[in-house]
């Protein structure tokens, strides 16, 4: 497959790409594939931060950056990546990284194939933790998106749907599970779907259709992970109806409009409803196994479980120390879990995202709320 992002070679390439790329996707096989990045450096550089990390990337991932453009708002780069795969094997290819210094985000693009993506790209932003990390996209913004759209007059159908749901039957030794929808349905039926199953949105395929349902004027990717793909259609819809939308800081900042998570204070999670059916010793387990999967982290378990689980964490590349409780209680004869999260020493508000979402993502959602005694 041929990549258009390879060839670039100024700031004015890089703009002329983007503004008309559905007219250059014309004629190849390829998509733009954006990942979001949240910037929390002092001197809003990615360039500073990637040479000063380089040595984390060696020997596996070769790093070659290229300044298209910088100035106090913007920092354009243009970055190739190569990483060996095992003898005789390597992967290879470029993305840009556009840089918004004002908004403190900066959006990672790349029209290589999805195996460069999984494997380089990846590895890449994880890397470069916890001066940029990756945005995770929680399910309840996906489904606000939706909803936006369908308010603009648009109809929505969906050509693939992936959702994350509890076990019906909780003797699993894993509490959730992926379901794939592969047909296409409308957006309202996918909804609906998830309300009826407790279920949230783990990646979709959209399909935007003009208000005639006839014509497909967009058709784009969006996953949890933090991975968006313009794929056909009406690229600037697609930027400021979408791209943009879900281009935000961080998930504190998203669940707090009024600002209270502005500084350092306690969290509380409300976990969506599901987990109540379950045996408490497998919840509590499988709430362990998904912190101590994340190697950034060094663990003190104060309290094993039952009834709740009291962890000490530290994050080994932020340096950030806080205590994490996870419980039950009983409300109207039914029990809820909450998590609590307690700032300790230099925490700082990009390691208790990263904390959140990481549990979001690989255990399950919830609401963010400030604590109060």
């Amino acid at each position: 497959m041929q990549s258009i992002i390879g060839h670039i070679s100024s700031l004015s390439e890089y703009e002329s790409l983007i503004e008309h790329y559905m007219e250059i996707q014309e004629n190849i096989d390829t998509s733009l594939n954006y990942f979001i990045l949240q910037n929390a450096t002092q001197n809003n550089s990615a360039f500073s931060v990637i040479e000063k990390r380089k040595y984390t990337f060696q020997p596996r991932l070769d790093v070659k950056v290229t300044p298209l453009y910088n100035s106090e708002e913007r920092e354009v780069l243009k970055i190739i990546l190569t990483k060996v795969m095992g003898i005789g094997e390597e992967l290879s290819g470029t993305i840009i990284l556009d840089n918004d210094k004002k908004k403190k985000i900066a959006l990672v693009i790349s029209d290589a194939p999805a195996k460069f993506l999984v494997h380089v790209v990846n590895d890449f932003v994880d890397h470069l933790y916890p001066f940029y990390k990756r945005k995770f996209i929680p399910s309840s913004q996906i489904e606000e998106l939706l909803l936006s759209f369908l308010q603009q007059g648009y109809h929505l159908t969906a050509s693939m749907v992936s959702t994350k749901r509890w076990w019906e039957k909780p003797d699993k030794r894993y509490l959730s599970s992926t379901v794939q929808f592969p047909r296409a349905l409308p957006i309202g039926d996918v909804l609906e779907e998830l309300k009826k199953t407790n279920s949230f949105i783990n990646s979709i395929t959209l399909n935007i259709l003009d208000e005639s349902e006839k014509k497909r004027i967009l058709k784009c990717y969006v996953s949890r992970s933090g991975r968006i793909q313009f794929k056909e259609g009406n690229y600037q819809l697609f930027k400021t109806s979408l791209l943009m939308q879900l281009a935000r800081p961080s998930l504190l900042q998203f669940k707090s409009k009024d600002g209270v998570f502005g500084e350092i204070v306690p969290i509380k999670v409300n976990f969506a409803p599901g987990l109540e059916s379950y045996n408490e010793k497998l919840v509590l387990a499988n709430f362990y196994n998904v912190i101590s999967k994340d190697g950034n982290y060094k663990l003190s378990v104060y309290h094993a479980g039952n009834p709740y689980y009291h962890i000490g964490i530290t994050d080994s590349k932020d340096g950030s120390v806080f205590d994490l409780l996870f419980y039950d209680f009983d409300v109207d004869s039914s029990k809820k879990y909450e998590m609590l999260i307690i700032p300790k020493l230099n925490v700082s508000l990009i390691a208790i995202d990263h904390l959140l979402e990481q549990i979001f993502y690989r255990f399950g959602e919830g609401t963010i709320e400030k604590w109060q005694r």
